[in-house]
Parts: structure tokens; sequence; C-alpha cells
């Protein structure tokens, strides 16, 4: 954190690990998730009495394709379902305190 009489900026990063897995029963090798990584992170500020805070936030700062559910449906309707994750977001966030 970063104090310089006017307001306070801190840095935060997040860091967030899914190993490798199966979404079926019968583990079927083409829906596998393999393992990955998600980076994000924000950087706060605040001002000197507190009243205002603004926030730059990003998610999946990488853009990692990942899937966060597979279902097999090859058989009865020739196709698989895939449920893709959030690809890279980020933002801004103000605030105030009456």
């Amino acid at each position: 954190m970063i104090d310089d009489g006017s307001g306070k900026v801190s840095l935060h990063g997040d860091l967030n690990y899914s190993s490798s897995q199966y979404f079926e029963v019968l583990n079927i090798p083409r829906l596998r998730q393999k393992s990955y990584v998600l980076l994000s992170g924000h950087i706060d500020w605040e001002s000197a009495d507190g009243r205002w805070t603004a926030s730059v936030w990003g998610k999946n700062l990488t853009n990692k394709f990942y899937f966060t559910s597979r279902v097999d449906l090859l058989a009865g309707f020739g196709f698989d379902y895939n449920h893709v994750g959030t690809p890279r977001t980020y933002g801004v966030t103000v605030g105030t305190k009456f």
C-alpha cells in the first residue's frame, strides 16, 4: 500500500490453479479439461478522507480458454455440450460514502 497524503493506493493479484479434470463418470478422454491457471488483479485507491474509492480490475487477464462443464451428447444428438469459462473481463468501480 502506498500513502502519499492524497490517498492510499494498493495492488492485489490473484492466481487460481485448476487441476486436470473429467466432467463425466466414464472419464471420456475427449471431454477432459487440462489443468489451467487464471490470473486476475485489481488496483484500488481510497481518498485521504476515506470518502471516495476507485478500483481498476481485470479477471482472466491472459484470456485463457477453458471449460466449466462438458457433456457427452454424441450418441443421442451428434455433438458434445461444452460450457466455456468467462473470457478476459475488466472494468472500473467507483464509490463514495455519504
